[in-house]
């Protein structure tokens, strides 16, 4: 992981470090410093466990949510997406009033726990009552 540049976060009015890792951009907004940025990563990336992740995804390409449902060996997955789909991990969202972009859609409609007005991700994955919010 190398660091490349600073972005600005107009809603914080800070800089962030942004790294990679290979062909991959890292936006670390949460931290500041590159060397901040780095041991956060790392020690996050300690906890992780391989055998049990999920890969979640938005997208309002058709093609690009058919090429990510094509990549082999992902077992838990999920994809928001503004338009109907018969994949089975695919999930509608509609914009409310008020949002512009689809990303607004998505952070504020599917997460976890109480906050999430849509979809709860962690009970879609696990298959309770298809994680939809009464």
């Amino acid at each position: 992981m190398k660091f490349l540049q600073y972005a600005y976060n107009k809603n914080s009015k800070k800089e962030y470090p942004v790294m990679s890792l290979d062909d991959v951009k890292i936006h670390c907004n949460h931290d500041t410093e590159p060397l901040t940025a780095l041991n956060n990563w790392n020690r996050r990336r300690d906890k992780i466990n391989y055998d049990n992740v999920l890969f979640e995804m938005y997208t309002e390409n058709i093609d690009v949510m058919e090429q990510f449902f094509g990549i082999e060996g992902l077992e838990k997955r999920l994809c928001f997406v503004p338009f109907a789909t018969e994949e089975k991990d695919a999930y509608r969202l509609s914009m409310y009033p008020g949002q512009k972009y689809f990303w607004e859609t998505v952070n504020s409609n599917a997460g976890n726990g109480p906050n999430c007005i849509e979809y709860n991700c962690l009970s879609l994955v696990l298959g309770m009552s298809a994680g939809r919010r009464e």
